[in-house]
């Protein structure tokens, strides 16, 4: 199955990071393509370090739309995907308009956690407004990174976020021999948002 993955770009994020550590998992049976809209960031050479073949749009902003859609239309006829995945606003519309376009299915992944004014960009707010309208019959799924972002999208989000799951916590337990539950450091770009959220048990 051959997974072609839209993001808006691949500089340094948390989104640009999962997608990173998702194709460079072994997965018997699937190949991966991506395709940032703007630039190949500091992820494009590591992901073809990967062996991952990474393409580039070099979209210049929102009036740059339509010229965007049709030279990815044109790279996802050339590439025949199985299936395509977006990641972040940007992506999910471009994405799922040239997703229509080439009868290819698609799914959404949603990794904002506030469409507050004071903490989101006019210009941010306005795809994720285009999103809510075409949400009904673009994706086939709408995938979530958290609790509080399912919430903030809850008027058009068809997926619920992802959840912890016990089973699999436990078998991994087995599977490392630790019968108590590890604590784990990360390393992450600062959001004083995100901040206030995790104090307020929201996240």
């Amino acid at each position: 199955m051959r997974v072609v993955h839209v993001i808006t770009g691949l500089g340094q994020g948390g989104a640009e990071a999962v997608l990173y550590r998702l194709v460079e998992t072994p997965m018997t049976g699937c190949e991966h393509v991506v395709i940032s809209l703007t630039t190949e960031g500091v992820y494009g050479e590591r992901l073809r370090a990967l062996g991952i073949p990474v393409h580039a749009l070099h979209m210049r902003g929102l009036a740059d739309l339509l010229g965007v859609v049709r030279r990815l239309v044109r790279l996802l006829r050339s590439l025949r995907p199985d299936v395509i995945q977006t990641w972040m606003y940007h992506a999910d519309l471009v994405g799922g308009i040239a997703a229509k376009l080439v009868g290819k299915p698609v799914v959404w992944g949603v990794h904002h956690s506030s469409l507050e004014k004071k903490y989101t960009k006019r210009s941010t707010r306005l795809v994720a407004g285009a999103l809510a309208r075409i949400s009904h019959f673009v994706p086939g799924a709408i995938v979530s990174c958290s609790v509080k972002a399912t919430g903030a999208h809850g008027h058009w989000l068809l997926e619920t976020a992802f959840q912890g799951d016990p089973e699999r916590r436990r078998c991994l337990r087995i599977s490392t021999r630790r019968k108590q539950a590890s604590r784990v450091a990360c390393k992450a770009r600062y959001c004083q948002h995100r901040c206030r959220l995790l104090q307020r048990g929201e996240i």
